[in-house]
């Protein structure tokens, strides 16, 4: 077998070598798993916004079917049984011009017109507020300043004030900054007896 003899420097150049290779090849294995991670992290990240961005258009989604809803339920509620209390006047009219009245069944009519025209409001207010047109047609501000003035004087006072620039939203925002506004006067009255 032949000896292999290495003087002080080659091997000084050896160890240097060695030691320089092995310091590059941890500094590449190190570079590599810092730029994996990094790399990584940002995939998390993006699939963290994408996470979110698809929860965000999910609520959008129910808050528009629920709106659709509301919709469908005020112009069944304003159309069908609105038709009906008004059918039912028409037939109490034609009943009071076929029938003397006197008495008790005049103000049992009266009492029962009254009731009709009762039903007729609070079927409208129900439709309005399930659906309040007054956004689509004059804004968010208009529509604000009804909901206070139709609760103002019911045992409590609501007072709309509006600052800045008046602008016409008939947005979805606009919407949903109503139903807001909507929940949070009723919760005052129900919760905190307000007034």
């Amino acid at each position: 077998m032949a000896e292999l003899s290495l003087s002080k420097n080659e091997l000084f150049y050896f160890v240097i070598l060695g030691t320089g290779g092995m310091l590059l090849l941890t500094t590449g294995i190190f570079a590599f798993v810092v730029l994996s991670q990094r790399r990584l992290l940002k995939e998390q990240e993006l699939q963290k916004k994408r996470e979110l961005e698809f929860q965000h258009q999910k609520v959008l989604a129910q808050i528009e079917s629920q709106e659709l809803e509301r919709r469908r339920i005020a112009a069944d509620l304003h159309d069908s049984i609105g038709g009906l209390v008004w059918a039912t006047k028409l037939n109490m009219g034609y009943f009071r011009k076929s029938v003397s009245m006197e008495g008790e069944v005049e103000n049992a009519y009266n009492e029962a017109m009254t009731l009709l025209d009762k039903a007729g409001t609070e079927l409208r207010q129900m439709a309005w507020q399930l659906s309040p047109r007054e956004i689509e047609h004059s804004g968010l501000s208009n529509a604000l300043l009804e909901l206070s003035e139709r609760l103002d004087g019911k045992g409590i006072r609501v007072l709309f004030e509006e600052t800045g620039e008046a602008r016409l939203w008939k947005t979805n925002r606009a919407l949903q900054i109503y139903r807001i506004a909507q929940e949070l006067i009723n919760n005052a009255i129900k919760h905190s007896k307000a007034s």
